[in-house]
């Protein structure tokens, strides 16, 4: 049975735009290298940190067709690493979509991992930092001129009743 890559959106994008995706296989991470008619070439995310060989080449449904996966000499699959994606991942959905305060959520998002993958999560400053980025991004501009000019966007005019 062909193994299947896992893919997980990635922070950046692709300079046309696009959004760039990093693999994962046998909880090892993997980034796009290069693609060509037939098939995506990816290299491990270790690759220039700690000089790991390891490669992949899968088809455009993501079927792994061959891969060097012996080549991860320097270092070990860390699940944590995967852990802290996810959580990354789920602070900028949850900051473009509530309106909750910042500490709050960057606090739920460190509560709810693990001690290992906090230890790989950035600062609680970084990630207040980061929620504000992308609140600024998505919503607009972060502070108003005065208040004559206040504008609400219409998602955030009128609340649900909670009860």
């Amino acid at each position: 049975m062909a193994q299947i890559l896992e893919l997980i959106p990635s922070s950046r994008k692709k300079k046309n735009g696009e959004i760039a995706y990093k693999g994962v296989l046998n909880h090892f991470i993997y980034v796009e290298e290069r693609r060509s008619a037939d098939k995506i070439t990816w290299v491990c995310e270790e690759k220039r940190k700690s000089e790991c060989g390891a490669r992949l080449f899968t088809n455009f449904d993501m079927e792994v067709v061959s891969a060097q996966l012996d080549m991860h000499r320097n270092h070990i699959a860390d699940s944590s690493k995967l852990d802290v994606l996810e959580v990354l991942r789920a602070l900028k959905l949850r900051a473009v979509e509530t309106q909750e305060a910042m500490s709050a959520i960057v606090a739920t998002a460190r509560h709810r991992t693990s001690t290992v993958a906090t230890a790989h999560l950035p600062l609680a400053d970084s990630l207040r930092r980061n929620v504000c980025r992308y609140r600024v991004a998505t919503l607009g501009k972060a502070a108003l001129d005065d208040i004559q000019t206040l504008v609400i966007p219409q998602q955030f005019r009128c609340y649900p009743r909670l009860f």
